[in-house]
């Protein structure tokens, strides 16, 4: 499978008495800087996205240890990222039951994001692979003892009201946390939040209808390097009011799917951060450049950027070159296993 710029190859290793190992092997594109890949132990909800290999739950084949890695990851401005280029993780599995000879199909589940020093590529979540499993055949197992369905019942209860009472006390800290984290922010950029393709398309008309450029901020929580920009160009009081002067429309691609595939398709980019200037007369002015405050020089292009002037998008090599590839690879998937 190739995608976003990162291809992976699933294989099987030590295959013995029923057992086996699942590999997969990322590689990220050849990209100038270097892409890397972030560490299988990296946590949900932050910057970054793990780097996973997983089994679908209920299927025909079960997992039976943990993850491994073959490299050792460092830490990257407090994340922790693995070096640059491939890396192979292994998941050691009970092979299906089935007749001597045949092949199980299963989903096995993978989740990347390849970034470098100045930008990320849209995340890959949960992306089911097929895979064909040597079947293995087993002798009859000794009968479950029977128990009694109520009971079981009864369990499952029991663990999902302590669940929700649990779930539902860290929702509430962390939105208590939240509201007084935004409430100690000063105001900043008057972001609109679309959700669909259809949102953005009606909140750049409307940018548009009241004589303002649309500025489109392609971001996403996982992407550190867009986080870093939000927290100190976007918060800076020149950017905020030449943002405001204009229409700040920010398109999530790590929570709408939908918005991600948008980016691709329409600006035939992967890239973030990504900001795109649209104007009235359908003129569009891109920019990729990271970079600080302090350096007055650049801040000063990206506000007048922001404000009509001329766009810096240092990122070409990995946005329409690497949608050529894209385009070329993407539907291809490097099989060792037999796989769709």
């Amino acid at each position: 499978m190739a995608r976003n710029q990162v291809t992976v190859v699933i294989h099987l290793e030590d295959i013995a008495d029923g057992t086996a190992v699942l590999a997969a092997t990322f590689t990220p594109d050849a990209a100038t800087p270097p892409l890397h890949l972030y560490s299988m132990d990296l946590p949900e909800g932050g910057a970054g996205i793990a780097t996973r290999l997983a089994l679908k739950p209920g299927g025909p084949a079960e997992a039976t240890g943990p993850l491994a890695a073959d490299r050792t990851p460092h830490d990257l401005e407090g994340l922790s990222v693995y070096p640059d280029g491939p890396v192979t993780l292994r998941l050691p599995i009970r092979l299906p039951d089935g007749a001597a000879g045949t092949t199980v199909a299963v989903s096995a589940v993978v989740s990347y994001m390849a970034c470098t020093a100045t930008d990320c590529r849209i995340p890959v979540r949960n992306k089911a692979i097929d895979v064909a499993l040597p079947a293995h055949p087993r002798l009859g197992a000794a009968p479950a003892a029977a128990v009694d369905p109520e009971q079981i019942r009864a369990v499952v209860r029991e663990e999902l009201a302590a669940e929700r009472e649990a779930l539902a006390t860290e929702v509430a800290e962390r939105a208590g946390r939240a509201i007084a984290e935004r409430l100690a922010q000063p105001p900043g950029i008057a972001f609109q939040h679309p959700r669909t393709i259809a949102d953005a398309d009606a909140a750049i008309r409307e940018a548009h209808a009241k004589g303002r450029s649309a500025i489109l901020d392609f971001t996403g929580a996982s992407c550190t390097v867009c986080q870093r920009m939000a927290r100190t160009v976007l918060r800076d009081p020149r950017a905020i009011a030449a943002w405001n002067a204009q229409s700040a429309i920010e398109i999530d691609t790590d929570r709408y799917a939908e918005l991600a595939g948008w980016q691709t398709s329409r600006f035939k980019s992967q890239n973030r951060p990504l900001y795109v200037r649209i104007d009235a007369d359908g003129g569009e002015q891109r920019w990729s450049e990271v970079f600080l405050p302090a350096d007055d020089a650049v801040m000063q292009r990206f506000l007048a950027w922001s404000a009509g002037g001329a766009g810096a998008d240092v990122a070409l090599s990995g946005g329409i070159a690497g949608f050529l590839l894209l385009a070329i690879a993407g539907g291809l998937f490097t099989l060792v296993m037999p796989c769709t």
